[in-house]
């Protein structure tokens, strides 16, 4: 992990994101009069989903953690039935209203933590989709959600941000001059990235997200195991 011991995936963490005001601001941060880098970024994620999609059956999906219901658009293209869960069950409720608004009728939402999946839910999926999770934690915890993914889906769809000098040297510099998100990622090097994805898993095809602005890349994987 690039990023050693420093960052504790913790309790603390997971009620951050439980948090009633974080779940509005997430929210807001993507709608069409959010901020345009993020919604830039959704966009692009929603493509390289929707592209990956296109190559494994998709009759019944698994999406964790849900968020907000930033893939909605997706499932309703598809026509998928969605298990859709997060860890926030207020993250769920603003979710739920965004597949409605956006025509997906076969679909359930349920609070379950990443880290449990087999453990809550008793029932496999033809994909298991998991964005914008796996940077945020380290490499140990990303080989448990990755493992929990492969238990219940017969392919697996991971997004994550790959490490490189370029980017770590950029996001310091706008640091310093912008301030803000001081919170430690769990950014692996693209060596690192491609160990933990093929630890019983088949990378079948990836996507990068947006070259230059964004270090995210996801990742269409079949267990091996």
């Amino acid at each position: 992990m690039s990023n050693g011991n420093s960052l504790d995936y913790s309790e603390e963490m997971k009620e951050h994101y439980k948090s009633d005001s974080v779940a509005e601001e997430y929210h807001e941060a993507y709608t069409e009069d959010g901020n345009w880098r993020h919604n830039l970024i959704a966009n692009r994620e929603r493509n390289a989903v929707a592209s990956l999609l296109k190559k494994v059956p998709t009759d019944s999906i698994l999406d964790i953690p849900t968020g907000t219901g930033k893939l909605a658009p997706v499932f309703a293209e598809t026509g998928s039935t969605v298990t859709a869960c997060d860890i926030s069950e207020n993250m769920l409720n603003i979710a739920e209203a965004e597949y409605d608004r956006h025509g997906v009728s076969d679909a359930r939402f349920q609070v379950c933590d990443a880290e449990e999946i087999s453990e809550t839910l008793d029932e496999r999926f033809n994909v298991a989709i998991s964005l914008r999770l796996l940077h945020r934690v380290p490499t140990d915890v990303k080989r448990n959600i990755l493992a929990e993914l492969g238990a219940v889906g017969d392919y697996v769809i991971a997004s994550t941000a790959i490490e490189t000098s370029f980017h770590q040297t950029r996001r310091n510099i706008r640091q310093r001059l912008l301030g803000g998100d001081e919170r430690n990622h769990g950014y692996e090097s693209p060596e690192t990235t491609r160990e933990i994805m093929t630890d019983g898993f088949e990378i079948i095809a990836s996507k990068r997200v947006l070259p230059v602005l964004s270090q995210e890349h996801v990742f269409l994987l079949r267990p091996t195991e």
